[in-house]
């Protein structure tokens, strides 16, 4: 396949799940290491002119309430069908559901599902600043108070902002024995009638990298998962592990006027994560910094530990 800017893409993904090209890499650390696993694939895609993201980088989830809920309560994080999305425009810039056709029709009936697990690396674009120091001050603030579009978003109701990094949810899915391929990467923005970045991915993944200026407030990171057969439900979950060692922070999304109490709750479902750890050593406390927050974007909140 060919990019709109003229270079040669990846080829399409046959069968057995392998790339027809050596484009795509399983990052290991920081250098380019295919990873053999018994079950599951991990692969990562990056624009033809990045270097490999570092397993350690911090990837952040924004979760409604009921999705906080269904985390705590099943320890599982969704990947859902991207079929389903209600975007009817995603990935159909490069025509992604007519490439999934012919890929299923090219396999003899062996149909594949797509689904994804949507995070955001909570970055701002370095051109919008005038010095680094403003930019790191930019950044810093976003990732302390979180993003008011995301929250009005994702979070409207009450919510919270889970962060991780992208070696655990890796790891997470190269334990989950379902024989799947999982693909990961940073998602291009750009007007819709001149998407022109050369992404290492086979062409259906490619299509899903992309996505309108008009959402690039949501700096996002995917995993794209592709089952091995058709499948009639609308997620796929993969089981966390233990919640604090997965969760890295919690921020409670911040309180309108009359919703402080709905904060609080939520923070206090935070703080439970901490108490029930067994090696726990101090209440809301993870690495020498506080697990969980509360946003205070809108106004203050009290974060001290009871209710009143």
């Amino acid at each position: 396949m060919l990019s709109h800017g003229g270079k040669t893409a990846n080829k399409s993904l046959n069968p057995t799940g392998k790339i027809g090209a050596l484009l795509c890499f399983c990052p290991s650390g920081s250098s380019n290491v295919t990873k053999t696993m018994e079950r599951n694939k991990i692969i990562e895609c990056l624009f033809l002119e990045e270097e490999n993201i570092q397993l350690s980088t911090p990837i952040y989830r924004y979760l409604s309430l009921e999705s906080f809920l269904f985390l705590l309560e099943f320890k599982r994080i969704p990947f859902s069908k991207i079929k389903n999305w209600p975007d009817s425009f995603e990935g159909s810039h490069f025509d992604f559901m007519s490439r999934q056709h012919k890929e299923n029709h090219a396999k003899h009936n062996v149909i594949s599902d797509f689904y994804a697990s949507c995070w955001t690396l909570q970055e701002e674009p370095r051109v919008l600043y005038s010095t680094e120091r403003e930019h790191k001050n930019a950044v810093e603030e976003l990732k302390q108070h979180g993003s008011a579009a995301m929250w009005q978003s994702y979070c409207q109701n009450g919510g919270v902002r889970i962060k991780t990094t992208i070696g655990k949810f890796v790891d997470i899915c190269q334990e989950y024995p379902s024989g799947y391929t999982i693909y990961h990467g940073p998602v291009y923005y750009a007007a819709a009638n001149s998407f022109s970045k050369t992404i290492k991915a086979p062409d259906q993944i490619y299509t899903l990298l992309h996505k309108r200026v008009s959402f690039r407030y949501e700096s996002e990171y995917r995993f794209i998962l592709i089952t091995d057969s058709e499948k009639n439900h609308s997620i796929e979950t993969v089981p966390t592990g233990d919640l604090f060692d997965f969760i890295d922070e919690i921020l409670v999304s911040p309180a309108t006027e009359t919703g402080e109490w709905i904060a609080r709750t939520i923070y206090h479902m935070g703080l439970d994560i901490t108490i029930d750890y067994p090696k726990r050593t101090d209440i809301n406390s993870k690495d020498g910094k506080r697990f969980c927050r509360i946003s205070q974007l809108f106004k203050r909140i009290s974060e001290d530990v009871g209710y009143h």
